[in-house]
């Protein structure tokens, strides 16, 4: 069974899960902690697709679009008993002496947020439901949630940003095609860019100048609109400046990305999590967290470091391919209807599609290869790995990163051969006497023919692929928006530090052995490129280097 999780009403779904409650804004209490608690997915190292628990869902085969509802990630992970309140003994202590098991577990274990910060999260979205709700009948159309790596039990500490989303229980869709400000039919619209609001018959909510006043007359004076974004957010901070915030209107990517996560992470979950927390050390340490390039050229985002993690446990037979059974409609355009589709991208004149069915469970009958793969056996496996220069499996000329294609998806063509072809087109007009125009108007001809051909390209892998593909060192294909490289908005240089920076741990892990610590990992690569000015980019943030001082250090630092 396919798993859309469409936002909906509790009642829209089945009754075998505890009801999440209906008031708006509120959490379900966490279970007590105590001995009776009734045993969790939680509770034991097990990979067995009965253990997994599932969200709520009822399925609507008669239904255009997506087929299933279901509460949020955020919603279903409140109900169970977080995996690092419940580390089995075995996991925490290696029988091997592993001391990279055993201190990767334990830094981990140790980020738990507290009570505390679990209730200002609850509170804050109790508390901008009720401001956004206090003078308007809205009827209940629009409720506050939670993505990102807060839903989904991804935060690290009491640091991490918490992203907040306005869902429309009208608009479930999102960003349909009857919104659109440029027609379906024009290609290539020139449309100057605008928020949600100058869509005809968007509400107020929609307009991110109109949230952030709302906000600021409520006592969250810092609010910031960011309004005319691929993605329109108001950026603020809790009444007490406890929390950074992020929210958008009913932007559904986020939302969608958390609960396939969650649903991976639940089939391992002593295994990848643990091992996000780390890559994200690590990337922290060497200063590749840094995507919307506001303290240097663009690197990683965490979103595509996890994409690459599920990735490897998936190429190794450690999780499953919950997008197994998708189907992909060709050809397919921006506009036309299919089933488990939403769009997104409200500041745009025309919507992305983003395709988000997949499988709560692993196949009938699925097991790990290796039940018995630890943390530290995953770390050491990535970054062999993914280790560039022909020293790690992945061909990095001939392999893309495909969660949807459950690891490796071979490109339709090697890198830069077409950029190779296009080159050798051109010098043979220029041989045969064509002018620069001539040349030119060729060129674009032939981009336009090559870009058509896309809508065939399915979901990758029937010999068709984006042509910026062809033009990457790394490609990570986005699970939902399939014709995206979650890797794209990287620079060379972001990129060539990523690189050597896995090398290099592949290197120090490997000469370390069992003695291997979590600083071992974090150690300074040899790369090093001059650091140009912050500048601000997109969303991005000035923020100060990160410390090296270690894990402690690294802690510290906010948003990890």
């Amino acid at each position: 069974m396919l798993h859309s999780p469409v936002p909906t009403s509790p009642a829209a779904s089945g009754s075998r899960q505890p009801q999440a409650p209906s008031r708006p804004g509120s959490r379900p209490s966490r279970p007590p902690s105590g001995p009776s608690r009734p045993p969790s997915a939680h509770s034991r190292p097990s990979s067995s697709p009965s253990s997994v628990p599932l969200s709520r869902s009822s399925l609507h085969p008669d239904r255009v679009g997506p087929t299933i509802r279901s509460t949020s990630a955020y919603r279903f992970y409140s109900t169970l008993r977080s995996p690092r309140l419940s580390v089995p003994a075995s996991v925490r202590t290696s029988a091997t002496g592993d001391e990279l098991q055993n201190s990767v577990v334990a830094a981990w274990v140790e980020t738990e947020p507290t009570a505390e910060r679990k209730r200002e999260v609850d509170l804050l979205v109790q508390d901008v439901q009720q401001v956004l709700d206090a003078g308007h009948q809205w009827n209940g159309r629009f409720k506050v949630d939670v993505f990102g790596s807060v839903s989904w039990g991804g935060d690290t500490g009491n640091g991490s940003d918490v992203d907040l989303v306005i869902l429309d229980n009208k608009w479930k869709r999102g960003y349909e095609p009857k919104l659109w400000r440029a027609p379906p039919e024009v290609e290539n619209p020139v449309v100057p860019p605008g928020p949600p609001s100058r869509i005809r018959g968007a509400p107020l909510i929609y307009d991110m100048f109109w949230v952030r006043n709302r906000l600021r007359s409520a006592g969250f004076p810092q609010a910031q609109a960011i309004a005319f974004a691929a993605t329109p957010i108001v950026q603020f901070q809790s009444r007490n400046g406890a929390l950074k915030c992020d929210v958008n209107t009913n932007d559904l990517g986020g939302w969608y990305n958390s609960s396939l996560i969650l649903h991976y992470c639940l089939i391992a979950p002593y295994v990848l999590r643990p091992m996000i927390y780390a890559l994200k050390l690590w990337a922290a340490a060497h200063q590749l967290n840094d995507s919307s390039g506001a303290r240097g050229p663009p690197s990683m985002s965490s979103y595509c470091l996890t994409l690459m993690a599920i990735v490897y446990l998936q190429h190794v037979g450690a999780l499953p391919n919950l997008q197994a059974d998708v189907t992909a409609v060709v050809p397919s355009y921006a506009h036309t209807d299919e089933p488990d589709v939403v769009w997104v991208g409200w500041g745009k004149p025309q919507a992305t599609k983003a395709r988000v069915g997949f499988n709560r469970r692993p196949p009938a009958g699925w097991t790990p290869r290796d039940p018995d793969l630890t943390v530290a056996d995953a770390l050491r496996g990535f970054f062999a790995f993914f280790a560039p220069g022909g020293r790690g499996a992945f061909d990095y000329d001939n392999d893309a990163v495909s969660v949807l294609h459950g690891g490796v998806l071979k490109r339709a063509s090697a890198k830069h051969d077409e950029t190779k072809t296009e080159h050798e087109k051109r010098e043979r007009m220029k041989a045969e006497g064509h002018t620069t125009d001539a040349i030119a108007r060729e060129m674009g001809r032939l981009l336009l023919e090559r870009r058509k051909q896309e809508v065939y390209m399915g979901k990758g892998d029937l010999g068709i692929q984006p042509k910026n593909w062809a033009e990457k060192r790394l490609i990570v294909q986005d699970p939902f928006l399939w014709e995206k490289n979650c890797a794209g908005g990287m620079s060379k240089d972001g990129l060539d530090r990523f690189l050597a920076a896995v090398d290099h741990a592949n290197l120090v892990l490997t000469s370390a052995g069992l003695s291997a610590t979590p600083d071992t990992l974090l150690s300074p690569s040899t790369y090093s490129t001059p650091r140009r000015k912050p500048v601000r980019n997109g969303r991005g943030r000035l923020e100060s280097p990160l410390s090296r001082n270690g894990i402690a250090g690294l802690l510290a630092q906010p948003g990890l």
